[in-house]
């Protein structure tokens, strides 16, 4: 999945929890625990993962990182705004980013380049790796669907998110 849905659901997850707890390590679990929720639906992805490096050894496309920092400076943005119209206390703002975090933390610890071959010799990351990876929709079963399935679902988990960020 890509990364705005993630950092938009996290962040939406933190803003209503925010109502019965202020703890910022529940916060960020509570983010952690919807990406692995997000990554079972039907999804399209643009990075190519850990299953496909250890498979190809080819880790990024050509356009890949140009996709990567689009992704980010679109979710920044429309975290930005969000934040900045609803007017949310500087401790909202805190408890949003720290579940926004928590949102995009495992795939920051797993298809990242520049770390993945250490965050697998880890014990606990190396844990984490396969946490994710058994997450994922079973390709079995995304392929049987329509290819543009993947790109509905984050279209609708991103409005979800924005009406839910509100």
């Amino acid at each position: 999945m890509l990364i705005t849905p993630h950092v938009l659901t996290a962040a939406a997850l933190a803003k209503h929890s925010s109502s019965f707890t202020k703890n910022v390590l529940i916060i960020f679990f509570i983010g952690l625990l919807s990406h692995y929720a997000l990554d079972a639906v039907p999804h399209w992805d643009v990075i190519v993962g850990r299953r496909e490096y250890l498979q190809t050894g080819i880790f990024y496309g050509s356009n890949t990182y140009l996709q990567v920092v689009l992704d980010f400076a679109l979710v920044a943005l429309i975290l930005g705004f969000l934040i900045k119209r609803k007017r949310f206390s500087p401790e909202l703002v805190k408890l949003v980013l720290i579940g926004a975090l928590g949102g995009v933390t495992p795939d920051l610890l797993d298809v990242v380049p520049f770390w993945n071959d250490l965050t697998g010799q880890i014990p606990i990351l190396a844990e984490q790796q396969t946490v994710h990876e058994h997450a994922h929709v079973k390709a079995s079963f995304q392929n049987q669907l329509p290819s543009h399935t993947g790109v509905w679902t984050q279209i609708a988990v991103c409005i979800l998110a924005v009406l839910a960020l509100l």
